[in-house]
């Protein structure tokens, strides 16, 4: 079921569907490229029972969808992975089984739709970051930045971001730098959202398996510090979804 927000009426229009729907949507991946919707992953009831490694496409004027047919080596069924899109590249982080958690990390070339592992150079028996689900991440200036995530029974900090070097294929560790007012960092959180505009990269809410948080924090992309902003939530969210809009929404 897809629904579509009008943010000038503040009315909701629920959207007929056709085509080719995808059946496991729990913890799924979306983006947004150009007039479509990208679906990735995702699981059915009961969790972990059934998960996808399907791509599908929904053209958002009409709500027609179809099933992306891709090749190569891609990400194993899960849900929970992080994605995003970087110009014509769909790369997707991580995941969950429900027993096994992952931190690998797979591109989509969305112009040939081929599938890469994009395997990491390891240099050392504990290079790679703890494996991982309901993170988020972000593509700026050829790397990939985890924000957060966990397992279960854990949740990831934020003082340092695991960092995936395209390029290279490399792990390693970006440290961060606390609010300048309040001297501290985002709790650890999984569950949360991240969004990227510009230089600056917004998370909100999330769960850290006891607390649930209702927080906006900001962090500069070319200095790594973090920002506390002043405002809130009204309620506290997790697994929640947020995407950014050209024009402003009150």
């Amino acid at each position: 079921m897809l629904w579509q927000f009008n943010t000038v009426s503040s009315t909701w229009t629920r959207i007929e569907g056709t085509g080719r729907m995808p059946e496991e949507l729990a913890s799924h991946s979306a983006v947004q490229l150009g007039p479509n919707m990208l679906v990735f992953g995702g699981t059915a009831m009961p969790f972990g029972d059934s998960s996808s490694d399907s791509l599908y496409m929904c053209h958002l004027p009409t709500g027609k969808w179809q099933k992306v047919l891709t090749y190569g080596k891609k990400p194993d069924p899960m849900y929970g992975q992080a994605v995003c899109l970087s110009e014509d590249k769909l790369y997707v982080v991580g995941g969950t089984t429900g027993f096994q958690y992952s931190i690998d990390v797979h591109c989509l070339d969305l112009n040939q739709r081929v599938w890469e592992h994009l395997s990491p150079r390891v240099t050392s028996p504990n290079a790679n970051p703890e494996e991982r689900y309901r993170h988020e991440i972000v593509e700026f200036a050829g790397a990939l930045y985890v924000f957060g995530g966990g397992r279960s029974d854990a949740a990831c900090g934020l003082t340092h971001l695991p960092t995936f070097l395209l390029s290279e294929r490399l792990w390693v560790n970006t440290q961060t730098r606390p609010d300048i007012h309040s001297g501290t960092y985002p709790q650890p959180r999984r569950c949360h959202v991240a969004s990227r505009i510009n230089n600056y990269v917004y998370i909100h809410g999330g769960y850290n398996g006891v607390e649930a948080f209702a927080d906006l924090w900001r962090l500069n992309l070319i200095s790594f510090e973090w920002q506390k902003l002043p405002c809130k939530s009204p309620v506290p969210l997790y697994f929640h979804s947020a995407a950014v809009t050209e024009s402003p929404v009150y």
